[in-house]
C-alpha cells in the first residue's frame, strides 16, 4: 500500500497521502490473506453520505481521545474540542485565509475549523463551488514531527472530508524562520 505514493500523479492526490500513511506504519498483519480479508472487510463498509462520514470520523475520535484517557500516547496528540470550538468562534476564520497548524497533532483545530467554514461560519452562509474549491485545496496547513500524529492527523483530516490534507511530516522548531515564504 505504502506503493500509493509512487504511483501517484502527484502530492496533492489522495493516492499519494495513503501512500504516505503506510509508509509511517508498520505492518502487523503476516499473512497477505489475512490483510486482504481484513480490506475486504473495510471495503464493504459504506461511509458515503455526509452524516456517515461524520459519524465514522465522530469514532476515530473518541478513540483517539480514550488512548490519551487509557495513558497512551493519544492525549499528547487530543486538544479538548470545546476548547478548540471556543479558539475558532473568537478567530471566525473566513474562506479565502489560510489556516495553519504548526504542531497538528490529530489535526482536531484544523478539522473543528473545516467543519466550521463548510457549515458557512458563523452566519450559516451557502458555499459556492468555488468555496468548496478552496475549503480542500488551499485552506488549511499543518507540520507533525511525531510519525504517529502525523498518520493520525492526516487520517483525521480525510474522515472529516478534507480530500487531500496538506501536512508535513517535519518538526516545525527545527526550521529557520526566515527560510520560510508565503506561497
Amino acid at each position: 500500500l505504502k506503493g500509493f505514493k509512487k504511483a501517484a500523479e502527484g502530492p496533492d492526490t489522495i493516492e499519494y497521502k495513503i501512500g504516505e500513511i503506510f509508509g509511517e506504519i508498520k505492518n502487523k498483519i503476516q499473512s497477505g490473506y489475512s490483510l486482504r480479508d481484513a480490506l475486504e472487510k473495510v471495503d464493504e463498509l459504506r461511509f458515503r453520505s455526509q452524516e456517515e462520514k461524520h459519524e465514522l470520523s465522530h469514532l476515530y475520535e473518541t478513540k483517539i481521545r480514550n488512548m490519551g484517557n487509557a495513558g497512551r500516547n493519544g492525549g499528547e496528540y487530543y486538544t479538548p474540542r470545546p476548547l478548540i470550538r471556543a479558539m475558532i468562534d473568537v478567530i471566525q476564520p473566513k474562506i479565502g485565509e489560510t489556516i495553519y497548524d504548526g504542531a497538528a497533532g490529530s489535526a482536531g483545530f484544523l478539522c473543528e475549523a473545516y467543519d466550521y467554514l463548510r457549515q458557512g461560519g458563523r452566519a450559516s452562509n451557502k458555499l459556492s463551488t468555488n468555496d468548496l474549491k478552496t475549503l480542500q485545496e488551499s485552506t488549511f496547513y499543518a507540520k507533525e514531527k511525531k510519525s504517529l500524529a502525523y498518520v493520525i492527523a492526516i487520517m483525521n483530516m480525510i474522515l472529516h472530508g478534507i480530500e487531500t490534507p496538506n501536512i508535513i511530516h517535519t518538526n516545525t522548531l527545527a526550521e529557520n524562520l526566515a527560510d520560510i515564504q508565503e506561497k
